[in-house]
C-alpha cells in the first residue's frame, strides 16, 4: 500500500497534524481499479458523424464487466440481456408483466443531446448499458485482461498510485507490504481505510488527534529524513515490491 504523511508540522494542539502523522492510505486494490477506470474512460472514444461513440473495445470490455445489463436496440424494442446469469428479454412501448417499458427512439435521441452518452454502435442498432454491478461481483481479473489484449497498458505498470508533485514535496510518501499467517501478502483496502482515520474516544466518539496512526520516518532508515523534510525535494520515498517494509514495523499507532 502507498502512505502519504505529513512531515514538519509540529502543534501542541493534538488536533492539528503532527510530523508523521498519516494523512491518507492507498491500496494497490484501489489504485490498480482507479488506473482501470481511467484508461477505460468513455469520455475518450470519439464520436462517430452519427453522434454515436465508436466500440472501442476497452470501453465495451470494461462496461460487460461493471454494468448489469446490456441493451441492444431492435427497431421500436430493445433486447435486454443480464450481464451477470445471461438472461435475455424485451423491453418496448408496451409494458412489461413488471411495468417496465422504454420508447427507444426518443430515449437515445435525449441521451445523445448529451456530451458524455454512452451510446454505442451504428443508428438503428444501437448498444448502451445500464445498472451497475457492487464490487464482488466485478470480475477485475477479467478487465485488466481485457485491456492488456486491447492496448499496451500493463497491469504491472499500473499498482503505484500517482502522487502530484506538491503532494511529493509536502508530504513524505512511502509504501509498505503485510504479513498474513508468515506468508508476504499486499494490504487489503480494509486495512488501508482502517489506518487512515483520526483517533477517537471510544466513550465519547470525540476526535482526540487527527491521525490515529503515523509513519516515525526519522527512524526509518529506507528513508531519507533530510530529502522527506525539504519542501523543494521532489522526493518520494517508495522501494520496489521486495525492499517495502512491513507494515508493523513501518507505521505505529498513537495513543
Amino acid at each position: 500500500m502507498d502512505i502519504l504523511f505529513r512531515t514538519n508540522t509540529i502543534s501542541s494542539n493534538p488536533l492539528t497534524g503532527q510530523d508523521g502523522d498519516v494523512v491518507c492510505v492507498i491500496s494497490r486494490e484501489h489504485t490498480e481499479r482507479t488506473n482501470a477506470r481511467n484508461i477505460c474512460d468513455h469520455h475518450k472514444v470519439e464520436l462517430l458523424t452519427s453522434g454515436l461513440r465508436s466500440s472501442d473495445p476497452l470501453v465495451i470490455g470494461y462496461l460487460e464487466q461493471i454494468c448489469k445489463y446490456r441493451m441492444s436496440r431492435d427497431g421500436d424494442r430493445a433486447q435486454r440481456t443480464n450481464l451477470q446469469t445471461g438472461v435475455v428479454d424485451w423491453i418496448g412501448s408496451t409494458p412489461n408483466e413488471q411495468g417496465e417499458h422504454i420508447y427507444v427512439a426518443e430515449f437515445i435521441q435525449r441521451r445523445l443531446r448529451h456530451v458524455g452518452h454512452r451510446i454505442f454502435g451504428e443508428t438503428g442498432s444501437e448498444i448502451w448499458y445500464g445498472g451497475g454491478r457492487k464490487q464482488p461481483d466485478i470480475d477485475w481479473d477479467a478487465i485488466w485482461n481485457n485491456i492488456e489484449t486491447h492496448s499496451d497498458h500493463k497491469r504491472d505498470d499500473y499498482q503505484r498510485w500517482e502522487f502530484s508533485l506538491l503532494e511529493r514535496c509536502h508530504y513524505g510518501i512511502c509504501n509498505c507490504r503485510g504479513l498474513l499467517h508468515g506468508n508476504v501478502c499486499e494490504i487489503s483496502h480494509g486495512t488501508c481505510a482502517a489506518h487512515s482515520g483520526p483517533l477517537v474516544d471510544d466513550v465519547t466518539k470525540e476526535m482526540l488527534r487527527r491521525s490515529a496512526w503515523r509513519v516515525p520516518y526519522w527512524d526509518i532508515g529506507s528513508i531519507d529524513t533530510e530529502r522527506t523534510r525539504n519542501k523543494d525535494d521532489d522526493y518520494d520515498a517508495r522501494a520496489q515490491d521486495n525492499d517495502r517494509e512491513y507494515l508493523d514495523e513501518l507505521v505505529e499507532r498513537v495513543e
